[in-house]
């Protein structure tokens, strides 16, 4: 056997070893066939060399096309390559855009919160804190995009929709502009599918869920309670919770701060608040408009004020799901060690709350940074048997990899 024999033997042999249902013979007679008929002492053996070396490349290259895995998605921010499990955040003022690398962009919406939390070879989990996003999926096989929010999951495999949370609220909002998706959580009944020109809107205090479409209105109304749903029929997300002024409320500097909020002027709302007295706020004010001076302390970067105005919410309304709430805002906004003992309050006061993923993971979170290795573990354990698929299901999972034998 001469060396372009032996080059062939090998070539078929590797081939068939890494295909074992490859049928070389075949394969051999098809390759030679397909180089035409030669009379005898016509085609040189360089010649046949030459050809068979550039039937081994091209095969080789479609192996290799053929066998590379596809890559993991990523993504960009306007400041650049984005990180997975990194905070977004807009103010009143300002959308993102984010744009993935198979050319699904979501942008996030004005006053929101999110983070990516999982990206693949098929599509990336997007956590809504608060607030929207607005997506264009594109479509591939097997696609697996899904957004987060709450208790509720949206799964999409390529379609143009909006999503919209408010956790104050606990108000879910889903429009479709084109495709369709499926959102999965309380008071659905069976997952629901929203399609094209659809609205879902779901309210967690009232258990009600509504479908409306641009045609007619609303194409089903399905309540688990007596009691009406809080949500209302306007396309828009969801928005921001409003300060609902309780009589209370009534000194005249009160009413410019939540204007002043309300049109997103933070810096503004803070110095009427000033103005007005904060402490006196803290006494009297409505447990939402105390959510609203948090919201208007975080955002103007007066992070005291926020921490006052959610522990008076905690010390006047406990009990109360904005109480629990504020524990949780509590436990996002401070240090790891005391973090823990906030998402802890949470759970043990609202354990199938809409934020009790999140909080479960957060929890989780904060023990580990704060090297509570013990707590870790046992808060890793308590997430993995609610979530075994939730998105910090790997970081428990590395938790209780950590712990010594």
């Amino acid at each position: 056997m001469n060396a372009l024999d032996e080059r062939r033997e090998r070539f078929f042999r590797d081939w068939s070893d890494a295909y074992g249902s490859f049928d070389r013979d075949r394969v051999r007679n098809r390759l030679l066939a397909g180089h035409g008929k030669r009379k005898s002492g016509m085609v040189s053996r360089a010649r046949e060399g030459l050809w068979f070396v550039a039937a081994t490349m091209a095969a080789a290259a479609a192996i290799a096309m053929w066998a590379r895995p596809l890559g993991v998605l990523s993504f960009t921010t306007p400041s650049g390559k984005g990180e997975v499990g990194a905070w977004l955040a807009t103010d009143q003022s300002s959308e993102m855009p984010i744009a993935f690398s198979e050319n699904t962009k979501i942008i996030l919406r004005q006053d929101s919160r999110g983070r990516v939390e999982t990206v693949g070879q098929k599509g990336a989990h997007f956590l809504i804190e608060r607030g929207g996003i607005h997506a264009e999926v594109v479509h591939r096989t097997e696609t697996d995009w899904r957004f987060l929010a709450g208790p509720f999951e949206v799964r999409v495999t390529g379609t143009a929709l909006n999503v919209a949370w408010d956790p104050a609220r606990e108000q879910l909002s889903v429009r479709v502009d084109h495709g369709s998706v499926v959102v999965h959580g309380p008071y659905l009944g069976d997952d629901q599918v929203v399609r094209t020109g659809e609205l879902c809107l779901v309210d967690v205090p009232s258990k009600s869920m509504r479908l409306l479409s641009d045609a007619d209105g609303y194409a089903r109304d399905t309540h688990a309670a007596d009691s009406p749903p809080a949500v209302t029929a306007d396309p828009a997300p969801v928005p921001h919770a409003s300060s609902n002024t309780a009589p209370s409320d009534v000194h005249p500097a009160a009413t410019a701060w939540s204007d002043l909020e309300g049109q997103g002027d933070y810096e503004g709302a803070y110095a009427a608040v000033q103005r007005a007295g904060a402490a006196s706020l803290y006494r009297l004010a409505s447990v939402d408009s105390l959510l609203e001076l948090a919201k208007v302390g975080q955002l103007s970067g007066h992070r005291d004020m926020q921490r006052d105005a959610l522990l008076a919410v905690r010390r006047r309304f406990a009990g109360s799901r904005q109480a629990s709430l504020a524990a949780y805002e509590l436990g996002r906004t401070t240090p790891a060690v005391e973090s823990a003992g906030w998402f802890e309050a949470y759970l043990a006061e609202q354990p199938a709350g809409p934020l009790a993923r999140e909080a479960s993971g957060r929890l989780l979170e904060a023990d580990s940074l704060a090297h509570n290795e013990p707590a870790a573990r046992d808060a890793a354990r308590r997430y993995l048997a609610r979530y075994p698929d939730g998105p910090h299901a790997a970081l428990a999972r590395r938790a209780l990899d950590a712990q010594s034998p």
